[in-house]
């Protein structure tokens, strides 16, 4: 087995899953979970971003097909998304990144602003959490 926690939007997907089916044995299993992102990524800066696991994030269909491309069988995929709600939530209740950034000037505003879209892409599903389970 092979696990792979938020980490394939950080590599280049193609070589990972080759890499991934060549270690595990005939019926082996993969078992990932990452950001997806549907449509165009929020506007945020580039360092942020980068930290969100969103430079690299792909849609969940892709994802899926990237899997069928390297040979995977795909027998699981969940949706976390009332999960990433639920932490949106808790996150905002606890800091006030709007008071925090506010005093940042215009680098904060940006960022602020960009968290803000993320928010929204949060609410609307564009971007979302998911796991997904295949074998080989």
């Amino acid at each position: 087995m092979v696990l792979a926690e938020c980490v394939l939007c950080l590599t280049d997907l193609s070589a990972a899953l080759t890499e991934t089916e060549r270690v595990l044995a005939d019926g082996g299993r993969l078992a990932l979970s990452d950001v997806v992102v549907k449509g165009d990524e929020p506007a945020l800066p580039e360092p942020v971003a980068e930290a969100l696991c969103l430079t690299g994030a792909r849609s969940r269909h892709r994802l899926t097909e990237a899997l069928d491309a390297a040979g995977f069988t795909v027998g699981m995929v969940r949706n976390h998304r009332e999960d990433l709600l639920a932490m949106r939530d808790e996150v905002t209740g606890r800091v006030d990144y709007e008071g925090l950034l506010g005093a940042m000037g215009e680098r904060g505003r940006a960022v602020r602003d960009g968290l803000r879209d993320l928010e929204r892409a949060l609410g609307d599903g564009r971007v979302g959490y998911v796991s997904v389970v295949a074998h080989c």
